[in-house]
């Protein structure tokens, strides 16, 4: 027979007995599940036996500094990191978090140097601004023999721009994960090669075919990579070789079609691509074509373009050209692909938004959803989950006929000015499942 308890509604010294009767193994298991901070505070000292079990039989430990309170930052800092030190696997810190703020200078210093945590895997940074404290992190990273990712996010230093930035990554013995979003600047082509990077993630606002080929030459065994390719005029260089261990790419920001074929028709091993574009008009045949000819090992294609038409008199007839140019038995039924496309009429142009389904990016750009869409869906209402979608780009004016259709179940941003004849307390039901 199966019963619940109510664990709420137990006294103290009851709750303490449940957890007392569950074996060691049940117990280890439960810790995986909280955060460092809290597990200390809540096990820590209670007696023998979660003393033990917390710094003798647990392991690993992630830190994640992230939302922590200052006097819990300060403790967790100065009493419980130098009992586990040697057990930490995975660090996040970051100078933007509005319960402590400046998170690197207490951490340092309270005592704690980067390179006592020997067996460190994982280190992910955010919003580090202060240049000598980069500085200071990176080049204590060669310091830490386990060291396997590293996650730099929206810091923004001139060191990131530096040679001798992207040569003290790339030299990192066992980075095997990479990822780099620099706000505002440029990454430098290292000048050394890396023979243990796998996977390499790079945003930064200046990024094309030259830079990608100089990644390609110094990162020889990647299989999975994420760059920009936001020059347009970019047709100078030409890859001139093979990449074969690449089996995953996404391409982001794309500008220059010259680029994005370029490096494509290198790739024979592609099984997963990712495509954002913007002013490249490509249609159903040219993507076919493309993939045909030169990955004829994709499995699965997520694109989205977006496109302007100057043309008022013909941009009809070019919707309607475009769309069936995604009916053909390549796309419907060799691969099953299906697109969707939106349209937004302006004084003397026309936007449109054209991707494939279901949705697999993380922002939406609401503007696009004035007018009802055309797919190649055999359904008209198939696909309109989009789970992937966490924030939307900007205010809009929305029809209500063609909103109801849509579902966004995982928002975390909003930002809309809603000037339509939906009620606002109705509006909500279609961010939730």
């Amino acid at each position: 027979m199966l019963f619940s308890i109510d664990v709420d509604t137990l006294p103290s010294k009851h709750k303490k007995m449940l957890l007392e009767v569950l074996p060691n193994e049940l117990l280890l298991k439960l810790f995986e599940f909280l955060d460092t901070a809290e597990l200390f505070h809540a096990f820590h000292k209670l007696n023998n036996r979660f003393d033990t079990l917390l710094l003798t039989h647990f392991r690993p430990y992630y830190v994640n500094f992230h939302s922590t309170l200052k006097y819990k930052f300060d403790f967790l800092s100065q009493h419980y990191l130098p009992l586990i030190i040697d057990k930490i696997i995975s660090i996040r810190l970051s100078d933007n978090n509005d319960e402590t703020p400046r998170q690197t200078d207490f951490f340092f210093s309270s005592g704690l140097q980067l390179n006592q945590f020997i067996h460190l895997r994982s280190l992910s940074l955010f919003y580090i601004h202060n240049e000598q404290t980069l500085c200071k992190i990176i080049d204590d990273c060669h310091q830490l023999p386990d060291l396997a990712h590293l996650k730099i996010i929206k810091c923004n230093s001139a060191y990131m721009s530096s040679v001798d930035f992207s040569n003290t990554i790339w030299n990192l013995p066992k980075l095997s994960h990479c990822r780099l979003q620099i706000e505002n600047g440029w990454f430098c082509v290292p000048t050394i090669v890396s023979s243990s990077l796998r996977y390499l993630s790079i945003s930064c606002q200046y990024w094309g075919l030259r830079q990608t080929i100089g990644i390609f030459q110094q990162t020889p065994y990647l299989e999975r990579l994420h760059v920009p390719l936001n020059k347009l005029n970019d047709n100078n260089h030409e890859i001139s070789f093979s990449i074969l261990s690449i089996t995953i790419l996404k391409l982001s920001d794309v500008k220059s079609s010259y680029a994005m074929m370029n490096i494509l028709r290198a790739m024979p091993n592609l099984t997963y691509l990712k495509v954002d574009t913007y002013y490249i008009d490509f249609d159903g045949y040219q993507w076919e074509e493309l993939i045909d000819n030169y990955l004829s090992k994709l499995k699965i294609f997520h694109f989205r373009m977006h496109i302007t038409l100057r043309d008022k008199e013909n941009n009809k007839q070019h919707i309607d050209r475009l769309v069936d140019s995604f009916r053909t038995q390549f796309w419907l039924e060799k691969h099953q692909w299906y697109i969707r496309c939106h349209q937004n009429f302006e004084d003397n142009s026309m936007d449109i938004l054209l991707y494939s389904l279901p949705y697999a990016f993380v922002d939406f750009n609401l503007s696009m959803l004035v007018m009802p869409s055309r797919s190649t869906c055999l359904q008209d209402n198939d696909y309109f989950s989009y789970d992937q979608v966490n924030t939307f780009l900007r205010n809009c004016y929305l029809s209500e006929e063609y909103f109801f259709l849509i579902r966004f179940s995982n928002i975390r941003n909003i930002s809309i000015n809603f000037s339509c004849n939906i009620m606002f307390g109705n509006i909500f039901q279609y961010f939730i499942n």
